[in-house]
């Protein structure tokens, strides 16, 4: 259970009836020390409930010792249901052992990267205040773009995307993906230069007037038409902050995959069976697509 929906629970009172059976779990002596529950004879253990509360706290006592009985509550169900699917025998079906590799792959992937990111120096307050004047247009020539706006999915076939390449009007874009049956949003929209890779904004800024370009968002692609701009100057010491996690952020990246190439160097490549190779990027319409990572 995250913690969004143990939050969830709280405020009805259903879920206070179900907090308040998860102290109605074990028998025997009661739990103590570093034991804050039992079911039958399985413990759960103060380091369980803060991996399940995954740094959630609160101020106000009343809530977190809820978020905690909650928690306590989710653990118990999770390992009720384990316990009857070890003596169901699910242990040994082809479904339990992927999962099983993949969430030990998972875990062990996540560590290694936090590693690898606990070993790289904070940017100093000079290295971001140097990273604000060398991006002034995401900082004091900070602009918010007004757009024109066509969302489509970002696994939107190939072949559909070379169509549109070539094209430099947002309405003979959409004709392309109406009569291709496509589903697409198209709506005014804002782009923040402060939230967008500079590089980005660098190349948006040197599109003709008019010209079409694409952008990756949450999962889809956008293609942006700019239709008015306004200009938002942001410095300051918030500024330096955001630079400061910025360089941050393109560090950890950096390492990421310089850590990654060496194990994919080591490991002798990636071979691919025929047509399950990864694809090529599709190019942006208009033929000048800002690089995002």
């Amino acid at each position: 259970m995250t913690m969004r929906k143990i939050l969830v629970c709280l405020l009805g009172a259903a879920a206070m009836t179900s907090i308040a059976g998860c102290h109605r779990f074990g028998s025997g002596s009661a739990p103590s020390g570093q034991v804050v529950a039992k079911v039958g004879s399985d413990e759960i253990t103060q380091r369980e409930l803060n991996a399940e509360l995954n740094g959630f706290s609160s101020q106000d006592a009343a809530i977190t010792k809820n978020a905690e009985a909650a928690a306590i509550n989710a653990i118990a169900n999770r390992k009720l249901f384990a316990d009857a699917g070890r003596k169901g025998g699910l242990e040994k079906s082809a479904y339990y052992q992927l999962a099983r590799q993949r969430a030990d792959e998972l875990l062990l992937a996540q560590a290694y990267e936090q590693q690898i990111v606990s070993k790289l120096p904070q940017p100093t307050t000079d290295e971001a205040e140097q990273y604000v004047k060398d991006h002034p247009n995401n900082f004091a020539d900070r602009k918010i773009f007004l757009v024109d706006q066509i969302q489509i999915a970002k696994d939107t076939d190939p072949q559909l995307l070379r169509k549109i390449t070539p094209l430099h009007s947002m309405d003979d874009i959409e004709q392309v993906l109406l009569s291709s049956g496509t589903d697409y949003v198209r709506a005014p929209s804002a782009i923040d230069a402060r939230a967008t890779p500079a590089e980005a904004v660098d190349q948006i800024l040197r599109l003709p007037p008019n010209e079409p370009f694409v952008l990756p968002l949450n999962g889809a692609l956008t293609i942006n038409h700019v239709t008015d701009s306004k200009a938002v100057p942001f410095t300051g010491p918030a500024a330096t902050e955001v630079a400061r996690k910025i360089i941050f952020s393109q560090r950890v990246s950096k390492a990421i995959d310089q850590a990654l190439s060496q194990l994919r160097k080591s490991a002798g490549g990636i071979h691919y069976q025929a047509g399950y190779g990864p694809s090529p990027s599709p190019r942006k319409p208009g033929g000048n697509q800002p690089k995002t990572h």
